[in-house]
């Protein structure tokens, strides 16, 4: 069965079952049945309920992909500036061959987040992300260059592998800095950050 798009944006299988049962095919989740209780829609991921907070914006589907293929957003988290990290990370991404086409400062806010990261999320993984984003400011910057995408999960993976020590306390959550893993994703999540 091929997935659709429901009514919020996600890709999703309908079972087409007397039970009106739906999959969804989110890379947060993917197989995962979407349920519902007083709290809202949810799936479960390891044992534990995830609740849809994500927003779909749907006018991505009208910006030209073929512009985003070599390029790749990168995010220096709060953390990374706040230890003063941004110059030396950025210039990993330089001496990776990559350069700045676009950079803004930004800090992000509840909704910016459920937007930047349209998924399922536990409780505790809600309040901790938004707790941590919203800890000031963080740098965002589009990067140009051949292979952009995977010099940029190079660098990343080096970053926190140099940065990133045992002794932080939620080390899957503060880790620095983000980059698009996928053409989609650099495109949406670029979107977000530089609309115009």
């Amino acid at each position: 069965m091929r997935a659709t798009i429901d009514e919020s944006g996600r890709p999703i299988i309908n079972l087409d079952d007397e039970l009106g049962r739906r999959i969804y095919k989110g890379k947060d989740a993917d197989g995962a049945e979407i349920e519902k209780d007083e709290e809202g829609e949810f799936v479960i991921v390891d044992g534990e309920k995830r609740y849809w907070r994500g927003i779909i914006d749907p006018a991505v589907a009208a910006i030209d992909f073929d512009d985003f293929i070599d390029a790749c957003l990168v995010i220096l988290k709060p953390d990374a500036l706040q230890r003063r990290l941004d110059e030396e990370i950025i210039g990993w991404f330089m001496a990776a061959n990559l350069s700045v086409k676009q950079q803004k400062k930004i800090t992000f806010t509840a909704p910016l987040i459920y937007r930047f990261y349209p998924y399922f999320f536990s409780f505790d993984w809600e309040k901790d992300l938004i707790d941590y984003l919203t800890s000031g400011p963080s740098l965002a910057f589009l990067l140009a260059g051949e292979d952009a995408i995977e010099k940029s999960m190079e660098v990343k993976r080096c970053v926190r592998q140099t940065f990133c020590h045992e002794v932080d306390i939620k080390p899957r959550l503060i880790n620095l800095l983000h980059c698009s893993d996928s053409v989609a994703d650099t495109v949406r999540e670029s979107s977000l950050i530089f609309p115009d």
